[in-house]
């Protein structure tokens, strides 16, 4: 049953594990997707089953970039002429010290990857929501949002500032018919959190 049928969904983060697996789920909901992502090439050929006349694959997509997020919302408007849905699953994990040897670098790319991509994304789509008077905005937050955790401080606040953000982009646009809300997913299986975590439990992992 496609209950997305005719439905536009832009899913950032398309080339990892979690977003791949919703690029999948929604395609097979019968929504058109784009999936932005960085390489020139972009991640069409990670979707084969994926029309490339009826769905969209940006490359060269910078999501710190306040230009390139208005640019991806643009050019879906010109082909698509809306925005329904969109999921941010970009984000990433750098911690291990406690906060007086946490780098300030990595406060910084922690809260640039985390909150700020969220931040842009949400500004360069929600004109065209709020035109539509209606549109689903998803971020990607992690329980250290909810309770800070040893070693952790940057991570933690960068995941707590998506969390705020999305509660307040709640409130402020529920009335506009714009649903916002945050995932919480368990870590992520991927080769990067393994480096980072050589230690944990695979097993627990998502």
């Amino acid at each position: 049953m496609h209950k997305l049928e005719g439905k536009i969904a832009i899913v950032t983060g398309g080339s990892g594990n979690l977003g791949s697996a919703i690029v999948a789920a929604f395609h097979q909901a019968g929504a058109t997707v784009v999936v932005p992502d960085r390489r020139a090439g972009g991640v069409v050929d990670m979707f084969p089953e994926l029309d490339r006349d009826q769905h969209n694959f940006p490359g060269n997509y910078n999501a710190m970039d306040a230009e390139a997020n208005h640019k991806l919302a643009q050019d879906t408007l010109s082909r698509f002429g809306r925005i329904d849905i969109v999921v941010n699953t970009i984000g990433g994990y750098r911690a291990g010290k406690p906060l007086h040897e946490t780098e300030p670098d990595t406060w910084d790319f922690m809260m640039n990857l985390n909150a700020k991509t969220a931040f842009l994304l949400s500004q360069a789509v929600l004109p065209a929501m709020l035109k539509q008077g209606d549109g689903v905005i998803i971020h990607t937050a992690a329980h250290p949002a909810l309770h800070g955790t040893r070693n952790e401080s940057a991570y933690a606040a960068s995941k707590a500032a998506v969390a705020r953000i999305v509660e307040s982009m709640s409130e402020e646009y529920k009335a506009q018919g714009i649903t916002v809300n945050a995932i919480l997913p368990g870590v992520l299986d991927t080769p990067r959190n393994r480096e980072t975590m050589p230690d944990a439990d695979f097993n627990e992992w998502v």
